[in-house]
């Protein structure tokens, strides 16, 4: 799958709560659906998109209430973050031509996610000129997504650690490469550390990250 495909089937924000749900845990669309509050119609649906695109893979079927179930997990945002030298060398002839913006938030509410245009752990990704434009309007209705997942969680905002901060900026191309990596190795980290919802000592939290070079104004 190409990462515009993995693009269109996160663009949703029923789907970001699944990628959520299954980095920490196995679950059918049955279970899944209960525990999010969804049919487990409307969750097999979504989770259907997520495997044609490569997100989410079957890791067991199970028997139940007399039938057969496939649970379904999310593994690819809790792998080491690898910035490939060779987009990272496009991406810092991009970076050096024009302004660096980040935005980037994590505080203690919600389920963990993070983002990277697409799935999970930040990735550096070059999209092919005849697809730019549809890629833009992909891009544009994943931010959507984003923004209505945000303010789903603020709502659910918890004491405890928390940051959050905006920027748009002009650094050295070696210095965005820098942020790009810390930032990919902590979805990493937080994805990996991910348990089932409820496990005993842990508690629910939120991370919200998106970084990318702007093009000069």
């Amino acid at each position: 799958m190409s990462s515009l495909d993995e693009l269109r089937a996160t663009a949703h924000p029923i789907r970001l709560r699944l990628l959520s749900l299954l980095t920490g845990a196995a679950m059918s669309a049955a279970e899944a659906g209960r525990e999010l509050g969804y049919s487990q119609a409307t969750a097999s649906y979504h989770l259907r998109v997520l495997e044609r695109a490569g997100l989410v893979r079957v890791v067991e079927t199970v028997r139940l209430r007399g039938g057969e179930a496939k649970r379904y997990r999310h593994e690819s945002s809790a792998e080491r973050f690898r910035f490939d030298d060779a987009q990272a060398s496009a991406s810092a002839g991009m970076t050096a031509d024009a302004g660096a913006g980040a935005g980037a938030g994590a505080g203690e509410a919600g389920t963990a996610t993070g983002a990277s245009g697409a799935n999970g752990a930040v990735r550096v990704r070059t999209v092919v000129p005849s697809r730019a434009a549809s890629s833009a309007e992909d891009r544009a209705e994943y931010v959507e997504a984003l923004i209505h997942e945000l303010r789903r969680r603020n709502a659910r905002r918890g004491d405890g650690p928390q940051v959050s901060t905006d920027a748009e900026l002009w650094v050295a191309p070696e210095t965005w490469r820098r942020v790009v990596r810390h930032i990919g190795d902590a979805s990493a980290l937080l994805h990996a550390a991910a348990k089932p919802p409820r496990t005993p000592g842990t508690r629910p939290v939120s991370m919200t990250a998106a970084l990318f070079p702007l093009k000069r104004p």
